[in-house]
This record gives C-alpha cells, sequence and structure tokens, in this order.
C-alpha cells in the first residue's frame, strides 16, 4: 500500500511564491529609478574636465579631448630626485640625481649605470658636449666635472676632471682686486692715526662684505655649449654667466655677462646666435650678444623665469613663477664635520614646493615675439612649470608640483 503525501506540492507553492515576491520587488525598484529621470549635463572648458582624473587622453587648454601620449616607465633609480636628464646621439641618457648625488648612464636595456658618484648634495646639471664627454654640475660645491661616457669604472670627485670651480673662480675674482688707495698712494700727507685705523677698518669691512658675496656663488642652473664647443655655466647668488672652453685646459674661466638680479636660471639660443638667459629676482629675460652684451627682453610680473623655449618663428616663450616680495631659494647647506641633523630643501624641488611656504604659487606662460609686446599665453593658479618645449601647434609645459603636462 502506497500513501500518497503533500509535502512536495506545498514546496512548489512556496517557490512560487518567493518567485512572485522577487518579481514584484524588482519592478517597484526600476518604477523608483524611472521616476528620478535622467541627468544629462555639458562639460566644455578646461577647468571643468580638470576636475576629473584623465585616463589615457590629453585636454587643450581650449576645452578639447585627444588621445593622449603613452607612458613607459623606463627604469627607477636608487636616489630620491632625478634632477637633469641628457641624451646623446646613440639614444644613451644620462641622469643626474640627489640622494645620493650621482650620474647614471642608461642604454637600450634600460638597465642604469653608475658613471660618477660624488659626495655631494645633487649633481644638478648634466649635458653631452660636443666633444662627446658628460659634463656634470654638482651642488653645493658649484664644481663641473667632464667623465668619460663609455668608462666601464665607476668614475668620482678623485679621477673626474674638473673644468669649472665656482670657488677658485671666487679667490681669483678677490685676489685680482685692487687694493684701496691711502691719501699716502694719492700724494697727500697721511692722515691722523687714529682716523687712519678707522677708515682701514671701514675698508676691512667693505672688502669683507664683497669677498663674503663672492664666496657665495655656488648655485650652478643650467649649461648650454655654443657652435664652438665653449661651456656656458648659469650661475646664482649673485647672478653671472661664465664662459669655459673645455678643450683649452690651461685658460681660466672668463665672466662672460654678469646681472644685478640673484640668480641666472635657465639659458636658450635664438637663431641668432644670441644666448638667452632668464633670471631670479625681479623675473627678467635677456637676450646676450655673442660679445657677452645684455639687453632686457621682458621683465614678469613674477620673479622667477624657470624655464625658456624658442619657437621655429623665433618666439620666445618663457614661464614665469613666485612672489617678488618672498625669496623662494632657501641659502645653501655648509658643509663639514660635526654631529648636527639637518633636513636640507633642495631648491626649486618637489619637496620645496610642497613644504615651504614661500614656494612659488602658480604659473604664467608668456610669448616674447620681436617688435610686439609681450603676451600672456597660459597661466594656472596651481601648477609650477619648471620645462617647455616649443612644438608646431603650440608650446608643451611640463610641471612638477601636480605632475602634469600642459599644451
Amino acid at each position: 500500500m502506497v500513501k500518497a503525501t503533500r509535502p512536495q506540492n506545498l514546496d512548489c507553492r512556496r517557490i512560487s511564491y518567493f518567485i512572485l515576491l522577487a518579481a514584484l520587488a524588482a519592478t517597484a525598484a526600476a518604477s523608483v529609478a524611472n521616476a528620478q529621470g535622467t541627468r544629462l549635463w555639458t562639460q566644455t572648458r578646461l577647468e571643468e574636465f580638470e576636475k576629473g582624473t584623465p585616463q589615457g587622453v590629453a585636454l587643450t587648454n581650449n576645452g578639447e579631448i585627444r588621445e593622449g601620449p603613452g607612458l613607459k616607465e623606463v627604469v627607477t633609480t636608487p636616489s630620491t630626485f632625478v634632477w637633469s636628464v641628457a641624451v646623446d646621439k646613440s639614444g644613451t641618457a644620462y641622469v643626474g640625481t640627489g640622494s645620493p648625488a650621482t650620474v647614471l648612464r642608461i642604454g637600450a636595456d634600460g638597465k642604469p649605470v653608475t658613471l660618477f658618484e660624488t659626495k655631494e648634495l645633487a649633481v644638478q646639471v648634466v649635458r653631452v658636449g660636443p666633444d662627446g664627454n658628460i659634463y656634470a654640475a654638482t651642488l653645493p660645491s658649484g664644481k663641473i666635472y667632464k667623465l668619460k661616457p663609455g668608462a666601464a669604472a665607476k668614475q668620482t670627485e678623485a679621477d673626474a676632471t674638473v673644468v669649472f670651480d665656482a670657488s677658485s673662480v671666487a679667490e681669483k675674482a678677490k685676489d685680482s682686486k685692487p687694493a684701496p688707495k691711502t691719501e699716502t698712494d694719492k700724494g697727500k700727507d697721511p692722515p691722523d692715526k687714529d682716523k687712519d685705523k678707522t677708515k682701514d677698518k671701514s675698508d676691512d669691512k667693505a672688502t669683507d662684505k664683497d669677498d663674503d658675496k663672492a664666496e657665495t656663488k655656488r648655485y650652478i642652473w643650467d649649461m648650454t655649449f655654443d657652435t664652438t664647443g665653449r661651456l656656458y655655466i648659469a650661475t646664482g647668488g649673485p647672478a653671472a654667466i661664465y664662459r669655459v672652453d673645455p678643450a683649452k685646459t690651461d685658460q681660466a674661466p672668463q665672466e662672460f655677462f654678469k646681472s644685478d638680479e640673484q640668480h641666472i636660471r635657465v639659458f636658450a639660443w635664438d637663431a641668432k646666435g644670441n644666448l638667452i638667459a632668464g633670471t631670479d629676482g625681479t623675473g627678467l629675460v635677456y637676450r646676450i650678444s655673442p660679445e657677452g652684451k645684455g639687453y632686457v627682453l621682458f621683465e614678469a610680473p613674477r620673479r622667477e623665469i624657470p624655464a625658456l623655449a624658442i619657437a621655429a618663428d623665433g618666439t620666445i616663450f618663457a614661464a614665469s613663477v613666485g612672489d617678488k616680495t618672498r625669496n623662494p631659494l632657501p641659502p645653501l647647506p655648509v658643509q663639514g664635520a660635526g654631529m648636527v641633523t639637518v633636513t636640507v630643501i633642495q631648491p626649486g624641488s618637489l619637496q620645496a614646493a610642497n613644504a615651504s611656504s614661500s614656494a612659488p604659487d602658480g604659473t604664467e606662460i608668456y610669448a616674447i615675439e620681436e617688435g610686439q609686446a609681450p603676451r600672456k599665453v597660459w597661466s594656472g593658479k596651481d601648477e609650477i612649470v619648471y620645462g617647455l618645449a616649443a612644438r608646431t601647434d603650440g608650446v608643451l609645459a611640463i610641471t612638477g608640483n601636480r605632475k602634469r603636462s600642459q599644451g
């Protein structure tokens, strides 16, 4: 005898009941969503697009969205900072770093090789010379070393050739100053001894002040070569440009140009062989002839010109940053023995931009054309521009604090 039971039918009815409830809940949710409606908005300006995070696209300053350039990580250095990159004709890159201060050689395989190492704080500038050698400027000593690019062994301060030493230049400038004339030198009777002592002390103080000013020339901001292979060196504290012929080791550096500004920050060459230089202090752009005669092309509203670029038509693009009422460049540290721990913020660094209350705030880019008044072509209230590159469709600006390229 088979006894019939109904549990299975009950389970089926329960399942059907639950399915019905789920369907009703989904219908209700859809009704609520449709009740909210569809939102539509339009974005056309760069400021609106910048609120988002671009991925694989480029934003132009007139609000256009284009396919962005591909980014590829080439190498990770053991140093904290990368300050300068130079590339030779074969495509080999030479990288100047800080903390530790080195020059790295990076070939096609992407592997870094330490070409040069120093106890300095940083290798501030690296350039490839017309002779094929590598030139590296260090901070804070203000020396420029000539390095052999293909050296198998690591080069150091002991075996690298020094082509410029800011300390030696300052010492020679001090020694070449004529002694102050006394009354006896001028053919008159010597004054009272007490007055003479007072005058001597005053002269000594003035001389010491000049000497201290000369000895502060430690910043080397930029280097460039002319068509004959001579090296031009941008220095600061105070501003001066020195010229050196690396092929003539017996010749002393020549003071090519001197300015009342605090620093010569950046170089560029125009088509006529004039040296274009930007300064820190009052934000000047100089045009300097091959004879060393300077002419002010532009005084920017801001205090510093950190980047220059010259277009094919001769237009000079200049980036202007900083407040003229404040000096964002701290004094250089003193090296020596001691047990004091010092935190050094490198001038013009990302660390300085983020940590210093006197760091530049925003950037303006100006176009300087022959026979026309300078005009502002771009401004950013947050970005700090550290590099410019002229292109056929405008100028490319590289910023340091927000890791962006502006075009």
